[in-house]
Order: C-alpha cells, then structure tokens, then sequence
C-alpha cells in the first residue's frame, strides 16, 4: 500500500532529473573524452601562419661598409654604385697601395678603410658623372700578410718577418717567433725604427723598448704593436753575467 500523500509518478521524475543532469554536465573522465582527429594538410595550408621571426630587408641606401679593416697592397674589394644597377665589380689594391676606381681613377686606398674611401668616391663621381651616387664598397678578400718587419742583432732568426692578416703583431711576439734572444742580448734596450711620414717628408722614429718588462714580468701594456717597415734591432749586453 502506498502511503498517504505519496505519488507514484515521483520516481520517474527523479529518473528524468537524473538523465538531464548528465546530458547538462557530461562525464570529464578520462576514458570519456573524444580524440580530436588531426587537421589535414590542406586544412593547415587554408590556415594563416603565425610568423614569429620578422626578416627586415635592407634598402640600398642604409647599407654600410666595413668601417674598420685598413686596406693593404693585395687586398681585393667589391665596388659598386647602386644607381647604375649592374653586378658589383672586384677592385685590387695595388703594390703601391692605390685602387683603380671606375670613373675616378687611382686613389691612395693603404691604411685607410672602405667606409673613408667610399666617402672620397661618393664626392668625386657626384662633382661630374652622378647627380646622386649610392658607393657600396666592402672587403672580398684580404691579402694573408700585411708585410714584414725586419730584425737583427742578438736573436736565434735574424731576418725579415711577415706580419699575418687579422691579429696585431707585437715587438714580444716577433722576438718569439724568431726563436728568442741569444745569451748576450741586451733585452732591456731593444730599438724598433719606424720610418713616418709627415707634412714636411718622411722621417726616422725610434722607440726603446724594456722588453724583459713584457717577457719576464708579464707586462704587457709595454709591449710595442708593430707596422709594415719596422726595423728591430737587439744589442749587445756590455756585460756579461
């Protein structure tokens, strides 16, 4: 017998109740997720690509020559006017140290970088042949040695001595590179002549340098860079102990 004020209509609403709750909330389990099926090649190329690197092109008129390597006889750069819109042409500097440009002739080009250089070039091909003159100059190729020092007197390789392309050449390491001092060398009064040249003509500079500072006691801020021409020469201790 049912009981006073009960309906039997009640669980069948708990029944649907229940139904509406899982169809409102479905099971977050695990085993009841559905695997997303993998985007086809062609869904991904209808798709816009996410670019996370930007490539920023140049214009012509901000590019920048190399403003720090000196030229030296048997150095090869590439020249160029932008203006004339042909392929880049190759340039040598020559033994004398001058480079044969198109339009403007030989210029002294040794000791001095591509960015004075093309500064120079600029004006001259705007004072006759360009109204505007985009110069490109760079570096192809350096020539391996940047020429020879010379060293005598009490060292085991007297002679001429390359300088190498691309690190400086110090007093210190011409002296190593010749096989060190002798027993009698005079290591505090080394002589390195330079020859300079000046407004009024080219005169003889010579530096004494204490290289026993640099080799001995590690101090390097004596130690002399040395240039094309240099001439060394290591005497003689007058006294020998």
């Amino acid at each position: 017998m049912q009981r006073p004020g009960s309906d039997c209509r009640t669980p069948r609403r708990a029944a649907l109740l229940s139904l509406c709750i899982v169809l409102l909330f479905p099971s977050t389990s695990p085993g009841a997720e559905k695997v997303r099926p993998s985007p086809s090649p062609s869904s991904l190329s209808a798709r816009p690509l996410d670019i996370t690197n930007e490539v920023v092109v140049t214009p012509y008129a901000d590019l920048k020559s190399e403003d720090h390597q000196r030229l030296a006889p048997g150095d090869r750069v590439s020249f160029r006017v932008i203006e004339e819109k042909i392929e880049p042409k190759p340039l040598l500097v020559a033994d004398s140290g001058e480079l044969e440009v198109p339009y403007v002739g030989r210029i002294m080009a040794k000791e001095r970088t591509c960015q004075d250089l093309t500064r120079e070039i600029k004006q001259k091909l705007e004072e006759k042949y360009f109204h505007r003159a985009t110069v490109v100059l760079s570096v192809e190729l350096l020539n391996p040695v940047r020429g020879s020092v010379y060293l005598f007197g009490e060292v085991r390789a007297a002679g001429s001595q390359p300088i190498p392309s691309g690190e400086p050449l110090t007093l210190a390491k011409a002296i190593i590179r010749s096989g060190g001092f002798t027993d009698f060398a005079d290591k505090r009064r080394v002589k390195v002549t330079r020859e300079t040249t000046l407004p009024s003509g080219s005169t003889n500079q010579t530096f004494t340098v204490d290289i026993a500072r640099v080799l001995q006691r590690g101090q390097l801020q004596q130690d002399l860079k040395l240039e094309s021409g240099d001439i060394i020469y290591i005497p003689t201790r007058l006294v020998n102990f």
